[in-house]
């Protein structure tokens, strides 16, 4: 979500909706995003920030095919 102002407003929805902000267990996202935890344990990230998606090659491809 790369709109701060709506990431907050998300994030604050969230802790509306009853999830508890925890740090994560990837100190990565305790810089780039907020990570929530809802009453069954369940964990989800909101990044502040843009994604961009890089092409993978699937496994087993020979490295530069």
């Amino acid at each position: 979500m790369p709109d701060k102002q709506e990431w907050e407003k998300r994030c604050a929805a969230m802790s509306g909706a009853g999830f508890v902000e925890v740090q994560s267990f990837n100190p990565y996202w305790n810089v780039n995003g907020r990570t929530f935890q809802d009453p069954d344990g369940y964990r989800i990230v909101i990044q502040c920030g843009t994604w961009k998606n890089r092409h993978v090659a699937p496994l087993g491809t020979p490295a530069g095919a």
